[in-house]
């Protein structure tokens, strides 16, 4: 029996709630001797014995009560992978505050003061639906995840109240006859459904600025984080990968690209110091040792097209 310690990221954490309940399903895991959740770091520090349970079942235990434990197998430090995670998330949290204030304003603007534009409705349910199920989609797949446990949280009151709201004026825009029939009236609430989106997020992005601070570390670096944090090398790497895999591309360190221009500038024609220079080798010789083949193809291509230009001649 070993006990081994171990920091993960976790993701889709919103309450306190959230917090136990994610302790309380990993430690009802078999093989784990304690744990606990941390909502500031968005973290879950675990014990298990690596011999009765492993990071994927925690993972797959974590997953099926509605959240995420991100397992990465090349992660040195649990507490580095978990604040890239942070700093991720975070990014997109903002991106969708944005986006959905910019969708929420539209929708107000045209149901309040284009009352007799022709095509109000329907613009509105596209504008409502890019705002639902777009900007406030992490909202619908937690209480998804969490209504197939028979669980609720904060996710759960967000996603009720919008879908309520948008599919109730759906139906009114799609049969506007039928309350009107029954002598009510057939409003619209798109507006109330884009509007609790944005509150939602704009309170989800004050939150985590307030749980982090705002304190920038100016240490200089040209290419940082929101926080002026060095980038952690693994995030860029991993970032590549995913970038290659999704464009059906071969899959390469991020460094064989810097073997790659140099291969392709000294095929262009660039001196062999220039390329020296650009690639930082303190010494010409190093340049030479690494790109030497380069510089063999180099003098056959120029051979061929020195006897190329004599036979034209001649």
């Amino acid at each position: 029996m070993a006990i081994i310690k171990k920091t993960f990221p976790v993701k889709g954490l919103g309450c306190a709630a959230c917090v136990a309940r994610v302790e309380n399903t990993l430690k009802a895991v078999e093989g784990v001797a304690d744990c606990s959740v941390s909502l500031a770091s968005n973290s879950a520090s675990v014990e298990y014995d690596n011999a009765t349970t492993s990071a994927e079942k925690l993972q797959k235990a974590i997953q099926d009560a509605g959240y995420d434990l991100v397992v990465e197998a090349d992660a040195d430090e649990g507490d580095d992978e978990a604040e890239l995670v942070r700093q991720e998330e975070y990014r997109k949290l903002r991106r969708d505050m944005v986006w959905a204030i910019i969708l929420a304003l539209a929708i107000f603007v045209i149901q309040m003061g284009f009352k007799d534009f022709r095509g109000r409705g329907i613009s509105l349910f596209l504008l409502a639906s890019a705002s639902v199920f777009w900007c406030g989609r992490r909202f619908h797949r937690s209480a998804f995840k969490q209504a197939r446990h028979l669980s609720a949280g904060m996710d759960t009151l967000v996603s009720i109240s919008t879908l309520i709201s948008f599919i109730f004026s759906t139906f009114n825009l799609a049969f506007p006859t039928v309350l009107a029939a029954a002598g009510g009236k057939a409003p619209l609430y798109f507006d109330s459904a884009a509007m609790i989106t944005a509150f939602i997020l704009i309170g989800r992005v004050l939150e985590d600025k307030a749980k982090y601070g705002n304190t920038y570390h100016d240490d200089g670096y040209v290419c940082a984080n929101e926080d002026g944090t060095v980038i952690h090398p693994q995030y860029l790497s991993r970032k590549f990968k995913k970038l290659l895999e999704k464009n059906d591309l071969p899959v390469i360190r991020l460094h064989d690209l810097r073997h790659s221009a140099a291969t392709n500038l000294l095929a262009m024609g660039f001196s062999i110091k220039d390329v020296s220079v650009w690639l930082g080798h303190a010494d010409i010789t190093t340049t030479l040792n690494i790109y030497s083949h380069v510089l063999e193809e180099s003098k056959v291509d120029m051979a061929e097209a020195l006897w190329r230009g004599e036979r034209t001649a001649s």
